[in-house]
């Protein structure tokens, strides 16, 4: 899903409803990449398990004025 507001554009990511299984930490291959690539467009991303077991991944990125 992606949202947006004046401020802030972000998108959620989460997996098909099968129980996530093995890592929880949200750093497996890519992740690092990802949060390197949305830091420095000034966001964050948090990804990893969600309470009903199921895998989320979440990046939000500021919306800045260009001018």
């Amino acid at each position: 899903m992606l949202t947006s507001s004046p401020d802030l554009v972000a998108l959620d990511i989460t997996n098909d409803g099968i129980p996530a299984t093995g890592r929880s930490s949200g750093d497996g291959s890519g992740i690092g990449n990802l949060t390197t690539r949305v830091r420095a467009l000034g966001g964050g991303l948090h990804a990893g398990l969600t309470p009903e077991r199921t895998y989320r991944l979440r990046a939000e990125i500021p919306l800045t004025a260009s001018r």
